[in-house]
């Protein structure tokens, strides 16, 4: 009897197989019938300087440890991809360059101009924001990138707990966040 349980059990054993990683491909990052907003009362004064990125899902801003944000009459300056074509030999390639986005409500920007080859997110939201503002997170409503930044590169576990938490909520899947690269 032990002989044939023992049987199954290798028999078993050599029907499992390792789960290959998921390919995410066009599954958005976020649910789009989640409820989603912006932190009103954020300021793009509050949002000025350097941050380290703590956790980050999408392409929007290519992965990197730190992300610098200007501030100029109320728009917010960021470093994002952008398509940049030479007129003498016809040719485009992706460059990084800092890009304006203009206050359009309450705790939200969007690109200052639009069609310019910015190939980066068009919009900037602050989802969530610390009442001292070491920690915020930026998204956008399409979902396609979702970044939590902070003061510090390290420490701030339970303003990390909330953030994770506010993002669970507006549908991201938070299964998809790395750590700043």
């Amino acid at each position: 009897m032990i002989r044939w349980i023992v049987v199954g059990l290798v028999g078993l054993v050599g029907c499992v197989t390792a789960e290959p990683p998921q390919d995410f491909g066009s599954i958005p990052l976020r649910n789009p019938t989640a409820p989603f907003a912006s932190q009103t009362n954020v300021t793009a004064s509050e949002l000025a300087g350097d941050w380290a990125v703590r956790r980050q899902a999408g392409a929007a801003f290519g992965g990197r440890e730190t992300l610098a944000i200007t501030v100029d009459a109320g728009a917010i300056g960021l470093p994002v991809p952008v398509i940049q074509c030479s007129d003498a030999a016809d040719l485009c390639e992706s460059v990084e360059r800092r890009v304006d986005f203009a206050a359009t409500g309450p705790g939200r920007w969007g690109v200052a101009e639009p069609g310019a080859g910015v190939t980066g997110p068009s919009e900037v939201w602050v989802l969530w924001a610390d009442t001292s503002r070491r920690t915020v997170v930026l998204g956008d409503p399409d979902g396609s990138y979702v970044l939590i930044l902070d003061r510090a590169p390290s420490g701030g576990a339970d303003r990390l707990t909330a953030a994770a938490e506010i993002m669970d909520w507006y549908g991201y899947d938070l299964t998809r966040l790395e750590p700043g690269q």
